[in-house]
């Protein structure tokens, strides 16, 4: 019922301005939302649509800061095509469940987690989304969306795989549901979650075959997740992958260059956050829900611990 009084209070905000008016002149258009949260102090830095300088503002609540920041601009700020919502210190669920709340925010607007999320809008603005977009597309990390985020954290596990600046890098994290940094990723396990959760589209492999290191282009990347529960849990990471590598001369050994190489990004992946911290990266509670009721019914009090220890079978066909 809280949550209700805020959206409402929110939409009012939103929708009238400072000065009460709707006229699209007076409308910021927001592409890009930072939020940090430090005890009852809340600061909100909009990158909007068409304006040179982002609009900051603070306030004792996440609602206050919204109105402080759109009073310096002088319009209302419009969130339904934030493109980017970067996420500073301070209760990430909490945030998240808000925003979504009457849909302020898109549920496909992409996440992002930082130190300062202030600092780093100030300083990259627009750019930060140009730098995800491009590293999405090349299959060096995995962008969720707040939606995704939301569920991950709502989960068993609590945890979610985000990305995350970190000094002057873009790369991957494992966050929890109070916004708190558990651990950053390496490069290999940021590629692998892309591989099993993304859509890459320009990424390219390097592939260890005919004694030299190759560069294996990828068309397509079709992934799925099976769980075998005859004994323990094991999951079987299906991927099925075309692309083209002109210089390769020995096809045989290209294809198994491939394989290994999108084995040991997934076995990456899945050591830093599965293995590691319990984090359910591949949604195994709804697939075990899906494959084996009874198997998740017996272990669901235990099921961070159970997907901790599960073994792992990396399957794949080229072409």
């Amino acid at each position: 019922m809280k949550h209700k009084r805020l959206a409402l209070l929110l939409s009012t905000l939103l929708l009238t301005g400072c000065t009460g008016t709707t006229q699209v002149q007076d409308r910021a258009f927001v592409q890009l939302l930072g939020t940090d949260a430090q005890g009852d102090a809340h600061r909100v830095t909009a990158v909007s649509f068409g304006m040179e300088q982002p609009a900051s503002g603070t306030g004792e609540t996440l609602l206050t800061a919204l109105e402080a920041a759109q009073c310096r601009y002088d319009k209302a700020l419009m969130l339904g095509h934030t493109q980017v919502l970067l996420c500073g210190s301070g209760g990430l669920e909490e945030r998240l469940s808000l925003l979504l709340d009457g849909n302020r925010i898109s549920p496909g607007c992409r996440l992002v987690c930082a130190e300062d999320a202030a600092a780093v809008l100030e300083e990259s603005g627009a750019g930060l989304e140009t730098a995800l977009t491009r590293m999405e597309a090349g299959g060096a990390l995995y962008a969720p969306t707040v939606s995704d985020t939301l569920s991950d954290l709502l989960g068993a596990s609590g945890m979610a795989v985000v990305p995350y600046v970190s000094g002057s890098d873009l790369t991957m994290a494992v966050a929890d549901a109070r916004g708190r940094i558990r651990t950053t990723l390496s490069q290999a396990a940021c590629r692998g979650i892309a591989l099993m959760r993304g859509t890459p589209r320009d990424t390219v492999l390097a592939v260890q075959a005919e004694g030299r290191t190759l560069s294996y282009a990828l068309h397509s990347c079709r992934f799925r997740l099976s769980l075998e529960t005859d004994n323990g849990l094991t999951a079987v990471l299906s991927f099925r992958i075309t692309g083209e590598c002109p210089e390769a001369q020995d096809q045989a050994q290209l294809r198994r260059g491939v394989q290994e190489a999108v084995t040991e990004l997934c076995q990456a992946a899945v050591l830093e956050t599965v293995c590691a911290y319990g984090v359910d990266l591949l949604d195994f509670e709804r697939a075990a829900q899906h494959t084996d009721p009874a198997f998740f019914a017996a272990h669901a009090q235990e099921w961070n611990a159970v997907i901790a220890q599960a073994g792992f079978r990396c399957e794949v066909r080229i072409g």
